[in-house]
């Protein structure tokens, strides 16, 4: 399941399906094992569950990144199979989201050098730049998911 690029702090939710295909019924436990549950959490308030041949259940799962990076990790879901059966069937979900930064204004200038606003904005916007007569100044814009929308160096 991939959740795509959620912004740093925030969460995104999707549910898994999870379908009985045998010929028997198993109890879905609240024994799973998460590889990744600082980024990722899965809704339990649902299991156990007994799901029934040709049945099926959506359980919630929720990413919300702590910081910039990609991360993959896998839910190891626990059932009442027997152990000499429960290895012919699959019982694992892979996971896999992006964090983005935040949006807003990020700058390596010194503090009160520039402006910009307004912020956030929509369109279009203004920014002011106090800074050396003749001197190099490179203005870059990124977009709410991080993506350069705008790359200058000007001589002010």
């Amino acid at each position: 399941m991939d959740f795509g690029s959620v912004h740093i702090g925030d969460t995104f939710c999707k549910n898994i399906l999870i379908k009985n295909i045998g010929s028997a019924p198993f109890i879905l436990s609240k024994s799973f094992m998460l590889s990744d549950t600082l980024n990722f959490s899965v809704d339990v308030h649902s299991l156990p569950y007994s799901i029934g041949v040709g049945d099926s259940i959506q359980i919630g799962v929720c990413f919300h990144p702590k910081t910039e990076s990609t991360f993959n990790a896998t839910i190891e879901w626990g059932t009442d199979l027997d152990a000499a059966f429960a290895h012919s069937v699959k019982s694992n979900s892979a996971l896999k989201g992006k964090g983005a930064p935040q949006a807003g204004v990020r700058s390596s200038a010194p503090p009160n050098s520039f402006s910009i606003y307004p912020n956030p904005t929509q369109s279009e916007l203004t920014i002011h730049v106090i800074s050396e007569v003749g001197k190099e100044t490179e203005i870059e814009i990124f977009d709410a998911l991080g993506k350069k929308v705008l790359a200058e160096k000007k001589y002010l």
